[in-house]
């Protein structure tokens, strides 16, 4: 236990993402939660844990995928405006122009999901700014909504 709880500890394994409040290493973190278990003669971990997150894929290496013909998928965790950018700057490339129509598809949709994730991400920004606004005001203060009216 006491490792896990160093673990814990190191900035590398155990921090926390201060932007996505996701752990900055959460397949680090299975591993040693796996690990734990197994100490303890608990084999059945399936039973207990979900599985971790896919790991986080830098653009230029989801590239290199889809010209191998692989089509990874976009991660929660992703920097969509980052990949959006290096994936549009691949399309100009060679390699992108070798890419067979299937690939580059494959790409394009994979474009369009990163776009599609940063509104999502946008949005709930924006729904907690304006939450977390209506919450400084008061208790009985909703934005947009006036408050009673006093007969004078």
């Amino acid at each position: 236990m006491e490792l896990f709880e160093l673990a814990l500890r190191d900035p590398g394994v155990g921090g926390i993402n201060q932007q996505t409040g996701a752990a900055a290493n959460p397949n680090v973190l299975a591993k040693l939660r796996k690990d734990l278990y197994v100490s303890y003669k608990r084999h059945d971990i399936a039973n207990y844990l979900p599985e971790p997150p896919p790991p986080v894929v830098p653009a230029h290496n989801e590239n290199v995928l889809f010209y191998e013909g692989e089509s990874p998928s976009i991660n929660q965790e992703d920097n969509d405006v980052e990949h959006v950018r290096i994936h549009a700057e691949f399309e100009g490339s060679e390699l992108y122009k070798a890419m067979t129509a299937e690939a580059k598809n494959a790409h394009a949709e994979h474009v369009q999901a990163h776009l599609m994730q940063a509104q999502i991400k946008e949005e709930v920004a924006r729904r907690q700014q304006e939450l977390a606004a209506s919450q400084q005001g008061g208790p009985n203060e909703l934005p947009g909504v006036a408050g009673p009216e006093v007969a004078g």
